[in-house]
């Protein structure tokens, strides 16, 4: 399984302007055609649900219960059999220390969910679904399983477009040889490539980082991908608890 990219790098992307904002139009202008409606969550699962709301029904329709673990990672997961786990904070990395040091927050992991989709449409299975609690509510909803989100989203069935696309990459540079070619090569030492979404206050964000290691004579790229669904209201709290955690936010990374 993909470890995704730690909750921390989000931070970066919360300081973009609001995909909301209007842009301004000379008057008489006609008016641009209405964006197609975009994602207030994901599936069943609502930015802004109350934790009893999500979990409580989960439990008794899947006929499981939480079970609390430091990494689902370890845990055996067998695809057919629903687990609910909450992740708890005995580690050093930047997932558990926002946990042992924001206690106002939870995060629960499904290592697998079927993704509803309309009538007629098979359902589409997702691996690595996070559920970030702040304050008893829903606030972030983060994927590891990039590809099926951003297909469904983009398909009929759901209809939100194929958002904005945007690519940020880091000044540093790191200078290394082509494995395949054995030519000198200069990359950017870290590249974000995202396409994004909003509707009204949630955001939903489909990432794809790629980072080179420096001080490597080849060149050894890492890549990561993952969605982030969140309201930029409900946000606002947590990432002022995480940004007292943050230390490194590009180097980041989950269980």
């Amino acid at each position: 399984m993909k470890s995704t990219v730690g909750l921390l790098m989000v931070a970066l992307l919360s300081a973009a302007p609001s995909l909301a904002q209007e842009r301004g139009q000379p008057a008489g202008a006609a008016r641009a055609p209405a964006p197609p409606p975009g994602p207030t969550g994901l599936g069943r699962f609502v930015i802004g649900q109350p934790l009893a709301a999500v979990i409580g029904p989960l439990q008794a329709e899947w006929h499981t219960r939480v079970r609390a673990v430091s990494s689902w990672l370890d845990e055996e997961v067998t695809y057919g059999r629903p687990l609910i786990l909450e992740l708890k904070a005995p580690s050093h990395d930047a997932l558990h220390q926002l946990l042992r040091r924001c206690p106002e927050v939870r995060v629960f992991v499904l290592p697998y969910y079927e993704l509803p989709m309309p009538a007629g449409t098979p359902e589409q299975l997702v691996s690595g679904l996070y559920l970030v609690f702040h304050q008893g509510v829903l606030a972030r909803i983060w994927c590891d399983d990039l590809p099926v989100v951003m297909q469904a989203f983009q398909s009929e069935a759901y209809g939100f477009g194929a958002g904005v696309r945007d690519t940020i990459a880091s000044a540093e540079v790191v200078r290394c040889t082509d494995s395949a070619s054995g030519q000198p090569r200069t990359v950017r030492q870290l590249t974000i490539a995202t396409r994004t979404w909003q509707h009204g206050d949630v955001v939903a964000v489909g990432c794809q980082a790629t980072r080179y290691y420096p001080g490597l004579r080849e060149c050894f790229g890492r890549a990561q991908d993952y969605v982030l669904i969140k309201s930029c209201r409900l946000d606002a709290e947590l990432l002022r608890c995480q940004s007292r955690v943050a230390t490194e936010p590009w180097l980041s990374v989950s269980p």
